[in-house]
């Protein structure tokens, strides 16, 4: 009577160990793309000495206090990342991402426009990705990225035309990312950096084998 007692726990414990292994399959390398939308980034700011028109240029007029800037228009910041996912827990790739801004210059006092500034911000930074929750069809993240932003700023005032860009850090930390879907899939990601500090998108995710 034992043995046959021993013997269905065995039978037992394989036949759960089993359809553990089944529903639950083994972990495969494997790469994603993903395109989101990020909302209120953080951007370096390398108009250190002036903003839209620099006092000590002599191509403007020293007339400035005569004009203001009307509303900010800001465009979002576009991003498109890569991963490669070769452990279960880590992930590591890189994130190109763009966002642009811009504003009229009026005079003060007939509100006419005079001009117009527009500032550009490219970033391109290597993502390391940790994975501590990795599922099939859902996946929850940290990530940070760490890079190089590249800045340019034309501004036009009655005709003139001033343009520089520069070169500064991009970085972004990524305190809380959700993926959910298999091979199609939408993500949320919350954090703070050049990325921005919400960030919403597809993705696609594609095994080497």
């Amino acid at each position: 009577m034992k043995r046959i007692l021993l013997l269905l726990t065995v039978v037992i414990v394989s036949i759960t160990t089993a359809n553990a292994q089944k529903s639950r399959p083994p972990f495969k390398p494997g790469h994603d793309i993903r395109f989101g939308v990020g909302a209120y980034p953080v951007q370096s700011d390398i108009d250190k000495h002036y903003g839209c028109y620099d006092y000590s240029q002599p191509n403007f007029d020293s007339n400035d206090y005569l004009s203001y800037q009307g509303a900010k228009y800001f465009t979002g910041v576009y991003n498109l990342g890569y991963a490669y996912q070769f452990r279960k827990w880590l992930a590591v790739g890189a994130n190109l991402s763009y966002s642009g801004e811009s504003q009229t210059i009026l005079d003060i006092i007939n509100d006419d426009k005079i001009g117009k500034e527009k500032k550009n911000y490219f970033n391109i930074a290597p993502t390391v990705r940790f994975s501590w929750f990795n599922r099939e069809y859902i996946q929850m993240y940290s990530q940070i990225s760490l890079g190089v932003a590249i800045k340019t700023m034309s501004s036009v005032k009655n005709s003139v035309k001033i343009s520089e860009s520069d070169v500064n850090i991009s970085c972004q930390s990524t305190f809380f990312g959700i993926s959910v879907g298999k091979r199609i899939f939408g993500f949320f990601e919350a954090g703070v950096g050049t990325q921005g500090a919400l960030i919403l998108g597809v993705g696609y995710r594609f095994n080497k084998k």
